[in-house]
């Protein structure tokens, strides 16, 4: 059955307590981190396979997987965009891209008749990030793939 998930780690009384790692039967990590109860504390650190980012407005940024703490993206980790595409791979802190990190933004360029935008590149930036934004050192440039 491909939607079991499966839990390995600590029980209590029949409920999952303490640590333990859930997983999808295909092995993608879903949840890493402390139980009390049967349920995620989110407290401490962790990783997901999968959390929603949402920015400052509630607007969804992407999918994250990686490391976190108190339930946040925190240390490394990767944003995936609705298509499984990678949108920035790097340091995060208290859920913003923080510290070393490498983003692709897609932008729209006119196609070869010059009649209407098509999304077929992407900004690159490679640097340095603050509180979400570029900051510090780093690269722009355009790339057609990505990363």
């Amino acid at each position: 059955n491909q939607d079991r998930v499966v839990y390995e780690g600590d029980w209590q009384d029949g409920k999952r307590q303490g640590h333990g790692i859930e997983h999808a039967s295909d092995g993608q990590l879903i949840y890493e981190g402390e139980w009390t109860n049967g349920e995620r504390t989110n407290k401490g650190e962790g990783k997901v396979g999968f959390m929603q980012v949402t920015d400052d407005k509630g607007e969804l940024l992407g999918y994250y997987h990686g490391e976190t703490l108190n339930g946040q993206p925190n240390g490394k980790g990767e944003l995936r965009d609705g298509t499984n595409r990678v949108t920035y791979k790097g340091e995060w802190k208290s859920g913003k891209r923080h510290g070393q990190g490498k983003e692709c933004a897609p932008c729209q360029v006119l196609n070869q008749e010059r009649s209407q935008y098509e999304t077929k590149m992407c900004v690159v930036y490679e640097g340095g990030f603050v509180d979400g934004k570029w900051h510090g050192q780093g690269k722009a440039y355009y790339d057609h793939l990505g990363f």
